[in-house]
């Protein structure tokens, strides 16, 4: 059970020493999984970012939306923590950066896989 008002979660990236916080929305159509870690996507915060990660290692992903096909590249990530109100969680995963807004009512800047809830988050709770 997924009520909405638990699916935007805090996210803290640190990367080379710089802290990202990010509000990221748990998107359970996300299922991408590649390399081992689930893929998030996240908007660009600071252009220098992408220096920053140029000793991380990193890997390609194909997305497919909407009959648009296309190659990012999805960087690793350790250490990426996840808060709600009640709960903390430190994940690993590949993070896409993303050159545009991924929210329309800019009410969250990160899309979080549905497989870091289901597998690092605390699951489901199935209802009979």
């Amino acid at each position: 059970e997924i009520n909405k008002r638990d699916l935007n979660y805090t996210v803290e990236l640190n990367i080379s020493g710089k802290l990202y916080t990010y509000t990221g929305f748990l998107d359970t159509g996300n299922t991408v999984y590649s390399h081992g870690v689930p893929v998030i996507f996240a908007e660009v915060l600071d252009k220098t970012v992408f220096e920053k990660l140029k000793n991380y290692e990193s890997f390609d992903v194909k997305t497919v939306t909407l009959g648009n096909v296309c190659t990012k590249k999805a960087y690793i990530l350790e250490d990426i923590k996840i808060s709600s109100k009640k709960q903390k969680w430190v994940v690993k995963a590949g993070v896409v950066f993303e050159n545009r807004m991924l929210s329309k009512q800019n009410n969250y800047n990160m899309i979080l896989n549905y497989i870091l809830y289901t597998d690092f988050m605390g699951g489901i709770k199935i209802w009979r």
